[in-house]
């Protein structure tokens, strides 16, 4: 059997899927199947007791005159009720007065019990007393089939065949979307796979193009390859050439040796180049954007009286634009360190780590005038900065997203549980629809334009990155104009 890493990755988000949905309609079941047990226990109990409150109403004068005859047919109008079994009524000193059973006679009535119920395997036994004014004149008992059992598998099988019929939907459904995102990944692997098989005719290879499929992070990424197929052809047709040179003219062979030699070394640092590709996103195209701002802030300054109207918007568009081209590298630089350049996990004092973000965060926080409330904070394993980059980017956050008609509110919480602590930051913020809850941890995922809320749609994936590195988990509760409780788990020290 093929290890999970090493299936396709289509296969993947379908059990990804199949998964999800199967684990969240198990537990709603579980929910509805044990809710109705105890409603229906508790709704059973409830029509006991009415049924001894009335039979005790009924059967006061025969108790007052003893006539136990009289009791009896009181009693045997609960063969109405199919689910009481046995019924009698007991005098004050416990003696047995009257007595019904569904059953016919021969039954055993057991000893009068104090007042009260109780459950045994799936039957229920009652002793309800008999009051005239404050005086307790005798005790109704009764003992009917709950039924719990029965109905407990009965709802047990629709739970199942609701579940597998929604399985089987979410399987249909999934098989169509996932290929949205599986089909341009596997047309660049076989594209790629292709290239790396050209013994026969290299150049052909190269010629071959990963179709692009939309303008998303994959359609960045299938023109980043194609333009690096296309390089590669045009350096391996020039080796091509070469080779055919040196077979074909001995006399200039040490020329063609000398060319060869030099292209195998452009193709080397061709090589080269592309795996710096993330240190060149990350560092080198700064210094570029750097200059465009400050260039297009200089020419506001000096020709500030020259422009009109339109030409200082321009500039601000330039400026506004490499400031979030520079602010959107510093973020991917930040989450793609967040596994290899990390610290290893230790004790760390978290309140450490939140004075730590609040001091980062003053002038905000001093700006929205907010009002933030905080529990004593525990020692957890983690990484110092990154708990720190966690707590700030959340805060953060709150700050951003704040209503404006009401003084912004944060409180930081923490509580152990288990073997882990729960970290709760909660805001009266503008708060999250359900249906996006899931959406907001993933990368490059705004609900809101730039133009409402500023932001690069990272933050919070670097969170929840963060939070699963420590071995933890991170999700959201909120209602939409009310607010937003952010939670995250992280390992406690033993």
């Amino acid at each position: 059997m093929k290890r999970i890493k090493d299936l396709p990755i289509y296969k993947k988000l379908l059990a990804l899927i199949v998964l999800s949905s199967g684990v969240s309609l198990l537990v709603a079941g579980t929910v509805i199947v044990v809710y109705d047990a105890i409603i229906h226990t508790d709704q059973t109990l409830t029509d006991l007791k009415t049924q001894a409150e009335i039979v005790g109403a009924s059967s006061t004068a025969a108790l007052e005159f003893n006539d136990p005859r009289t009791a009896h047919q009181y009693l045997s109008t609960l063969n109405a009720k199919q689910s009481i079994i046995a019924a009698a009524i007991y005098t004050p000193d416990g003696r047995l007065f009257a007595s019904y059973a569904r059953d016919g006679a021969g039954r055993v009535f057991p000893t009068k019990e104090n007042e009260g119920s109780r459950i045994e395997e799936d039957n229920v036994v009652l002793f309800h007393p008999i009051r005239q004014g404050e005086k307790t004149v005798g005790t109704v008992y009764l003992f009917a089939y709950l039924g719990r059992t029965e109905r407990v598998l009965r709802y047990t099988g629709i739970v199942v065949l609701v579940m597998l019929c929604g399985l089987a939907i979410g399987v249909l459904v999934s098989t169509k979307l996932q290929s949205m995102i599986s089909a341009p990944i596997r047309d660049i692997t076989k594209v790629a796979q292709n290239m790396i098989h050209h013994e026969i005719d290299p150049v052909h290879s190269y010629r071959q193009r990963a179709t692009k499929f939309g303008n998303d992070e994959i359609g960045v990424l299938t023109d980043a390859f194609n333009q690096m197929l296309t390089h590669m052809e045009k350096r391996d047709a020039a080796l091509v050439e070469a080779n055919r040179s040196l077979s074909a003219e001995v006399t200039e062979r040490k020329r063609a040796q000398k060319l060869l030699d030099r292209k195998i070394h452009d193709l080397a640092q061709s090589n080269a180049e592309l795996e710096q590709f993330a240190y060149v996103s990350s560092h080198d195209l700064q210094e570029p954007l750097r200059m465009v701002a400050s260039y297009a802030q200089l020419l506001e300054r000096r020709y500030h009286a020259r422009l009109d109207e339109d030409g200082l918007e321009f500039l601000k568009y330039i400026v506004d634009g490499a400031k979030r081209m520079r602010q959107l590298i510093d973020d991917l630089l930040t989450f793609s360190r967040i596994g290899t350049q990390a610290q290893q996990l230790h004790a760390v004092s978290s309140e450490e780590a939140l004075s730590t973000a609040l001091a980062n965060l003053t002038v905000s926080i001093q700006e929205s005038g907010t009002r933030l409330m905080r529990d004593p904070m525990p020692e957890v394993l983690a990484d110092r900065s990154q708990l720190t980059q966690l707590f700030q980017n959340l805060i953060s956050n709150a700050i951003v997203y704040r209503r404006q008609d009401v003084p912004l509110q944060i409180s930081v919480h923490a509580e152990r549980t288990g073997s882990q602590w729960k970290f709760s930051i909660t805001d009266n913020g503008i708060g999250i629809a359900p249906e996006h809850r899931e959406r907001i941890f993933v990368i490059f995922q705004r609900l809101h334009g730039r133009e409402e809320y500023p932001g690069t749609g990272i933050g919070l994936a670097i969170c929840k990155k963060i939070v699963e590195r420590h071995g933890g988990r991170i999700w959201v509760d909120s209602t939409v104009g009310e607010g937003s409780s952010f939670h995250f788990l992280l390992p406690a020290v033993s």
